[in-house]
């Protein structure tokens, strides 16, 4: 099992690093293109203005900025439009298979259907008045030339040509490859939704069902999850939990401790993703499934014990966590006590053992499911109290 962890650490740490080095890579080239579009023409175009300015050189060249700033927007604005990108998505539940038990949520695409319509008017309206286009940028640059002095009617049509094709393709450029990565995480989460639907939780179901058919490996557990959101996770983690607590006591004819040893792989799943070590109760649940197992081992004890313990230690990092969960220290004492094997010889444990075991249960005795807890196995607490006064 420590060999299987292993490998679904390293695998987990290739993944990262991968994605990581896509996505920078992605960024940069993104960030070249677009800021090469945008800084080749104004350079070029405050040369020509510049050179072509008499004695009044600045308000020529307030004139000139302005325009080529007006210009500029005007193309800015065409290529945003002409550049949002498309969100191709299957609609309905039809899209989901397997998914009539929840709501499927589809992103907002008003702002593509805005684009989509805009973009056919003005196509259709310059079509209709292609032969007018002419006229109206020399009559557009007769205005300007006012501004900009005598013979410089080509300089004021050039200006605003070029910044408009230039606003044109450094808009659209950027919303390519910028508007698409900001829409991105809707299309991911509506493929991650369904992902998790029809990967993810099969998966989960598959190693809970008792009849064993499919059952998966704890690596495509762990890809499964991986890969799944933490709404997900956290339904795997509600549907492993249930069945625990649905049969871990094994006392009544509905219960069976066998179902307790199929969570175990979905609890080291999590556990295993929780890189950031942040939920306790994926370590509690695991350490609660390996004392209730059908056979506990003397190796599933101590395995219990490190998660136990584990989950103690997260869930005192958080202050509004004090005093809750003792059911933790309750099955710690119990496991240590099952691992005492000065207790099967009717002898006292050792004192360091005997003061944790003593500790854990004073904890549990603070609360009340921790004092009933206790009364329900005095059979084994008693008799290694009596041997540990």
């Amino acid at each position: 099992m420590s060999a299987d962890k292993s490998k679904i650490q390293e695998w987990y740490e290739e993944r990262e690093e991968r994605d990581a080095e896509q996505r920078e890579e992605a960024r940069q080239n993104g960030t070249i293109k677009v800021v090469g579009g945008v800084l080749a023409a104004p350079a070029l175009v405050g040369l020509v203005l510049y050179f072509a300015a008499d004695n009044h050189g600045l308000e020529v060249l307030a004139v000139g900025l302005l325009t080529a700033a007006a210009a500029f927007a005007a193309g800015a604005l065409l290529g945003f439009l002409f550049g949002i990108p498309r969100f191709l998505a299957q609609q309905g539940a039809a899209a989901v298979p397997g998914a009539t038990d929840g709501p499927t949520y589809a992103p907002n695409t008003n702002l593509e259907q805005i684009s989509d319509w805009l973009t056919k008017i003005l196509v259709g309206v310059g079509l209709v008045q292609l032969g007018q286009i002419g006229h109206a940028i020399s009559a557009l640059g007769s205005g300007v030339e006012e501004g900009l002095g005598e013979n410089t009617h080509s300089i004021a049509i050039m200006l605003m040509v070029s910044f408009t094709i230039v606003g044109f393709l450094s808009s659209y450029l950027f919303t390519r490859l910028r508007l698409q990565r900001v829409l991105e995480p809707f299309k991911a989460a509506l493929k991650k939704q369904e992902e998790d639907l029809t990967t993810a939780l099969p998966l989960v179901r598959a190693q809970l069902d008792p009849s064993g058919e499919k059952d998966p490996t704890l690596m495509e557990l762990v890809k499964a999850l991986y890969k799944a959101s933490s709404g997900i996770r956290d339904e795997a983690f509600y549907l492993a939990r249930n069945q625990r607590r649905a049969n871990w006591r094994g006392v009544s004819t509905n219960e069976d401790k066998h179902l307790v040893d199929l969570v175990i792989p979905v609890f080291e799943a999590l556990v295993g993703l929780d890189t950031d070590k942040e939920f306790h109760r994926n370590c509690g649940e695991l350490g609660y499934a390996l004392k209730d197992r059908w056979s506990p081992s003397d190796d599933d004890y101590k395995a219990a014990v490190a998660n136990l313990t584990e989950a103690i230690e997260r869930r005192n990092r958080d202050p509004l966590m004090h005093g809750r969960y003792p059911m933790y220290e309750f099955n710690r004492a119990l496991c240590n006590i099952k691992l005492d094997r000065r207790f099967a010889e009717g002898k006292p444990a050792e004192p360091e053992l005997a003061a944790q075991i003593k500790q854990d249960l004073e904890v549990a005795k603070a609360s009340p499911e921790g004092r009933s807890a206790i009364v329900a196995d005095s059979s084994t607490l008693d008799p290694w109290l009596s041997l540990n006064p």
